[in-house]
């Protein structure tokens, strides 16, 4: 089954429109270890935080890992391209100009056969339950540039991470490893409205949700808990580190198996980011969804 259109995806996501407005609390996933151990997991955790009554279709499918500019350079030059970058910088310009058109060309080409419209998408990079995105609408991906200096980012990457991007509205920016540098001008970039951090336990959160509530980037992905706190500690503690830097936050949670017990956590993660005074009608009459009210002070 092919994904709905853009309208479609509106009525059914009313619940993560209203985060991306300001309006709503945080969405809050769950990792699942077994794919294929239970098949309508992602039916069911989509219908637990939106507010539309009607069924989601069964499957929501969205555009792989099609990787990003330099990533793309990388795996077709190999690792000679590092020395390029110093010893012959035209010709990796040139191969960048390259990659350039395959990433806008594939990412064009599968969200035609997904049906989506080209300033927005359905996401879950690599979860099985994911997200409405309203206004960004593509995922780029570019490992490769943690390998290579702020400099060098700043030179090579970047002027073309923004190229791939515009077609797309705005978009969603995953790195893996550790590189302060390029999380500072992914926040800074105003074509960037979503970051992921492959290796997030590399980082400072503190650092993290400085970078992102500072630049209204909104962090989506998993976020180790410590080893001795519960999950409702963890849930907590993101919560007020979030909240204390003005961080928006898009949650993948540890797996729970017990469906009370998601709905509780749930309910509590939506409770902690809720915006202060605001009324949220309870979805779905039939009480499958996990909204409450939170008028709470």
């Amino acid at each position: 089954m092919s994904l709905p259109k853009e309208r479609f995806l509106r009525e059914k996501f009313l619940f993560f429109e209203s985060f991306w407005k300001g309006e709503g609390p945080y969405p809050l996933l769950f990792a699942k270890p077994h794919l294929a151990k239970d098949k309508n997991y992602l039916l069911h955790d989509l219908e637990e935080q939106h507010r539309h009554p009607v069924k989601l279709p069964t499957i929501l499918p969205y555009v792989p890992d099609n990787q990003g500019v330099f990533d793309l350079t990388h795996l077709i030059v190999g690792t000679d391209i590092f020395t390029a970058l110093l010893d012959t910088p035209e010709l990796v310009h040139k191969a960048q100009e390259q990659s350039l058109k395959l990433y806008i060309a594939g990412t064009r080409m599968f969200k035609s056969l997904l049906g989506q419209e080209a300033t927005s998408m359905f996401h879950a990079h690599g979860m099985i339950c994911g997200v409405w995105f309203p206004h960004t609408g593509a995922r780029i991906s570019e490992d490769s540039c943690s390998l290579v200096s702020e400099g060098m980012i700043r030179e090579f990457c970047l002027p073309y991470i923004r190229e791939a991007i515009k077609p797309f509205g705005q978009g969603f920016l995953h790195f893996g490893g550790r590189h302060e540098g390029f999380l500072k001008i992914a926040c800074e970039e105003s074509l960037v409205s979503t970051v992921n951090l492959g290796n997030s336990e590399l980082y400072d959160l503190e650092e993290v949700f400085r970078f992102c509530g500072s630049t209204r980037t909104v962090y989506f992905g998993h976020l180790d808990p410590l080893p001795v706190e519960t999950l409702e500690e963890y849930l907590e503690r993101i919560a007020e580190l979030a909240l204390r830097h003005k961080a928006k936050v898009i949650l993948v949670a540890p797996p729970v198996e017990d469906r009370e017990r998601k709905r509780g956590l749930v309910n509590l993660w939506h409770r902690l980011t809720a915006p202060a005074r605001k009324s949220y009608p309870r979805a779905n009459a039939g009480g499958r969804a996990f909204e409450r009210q939170h008028n709470e002070e």
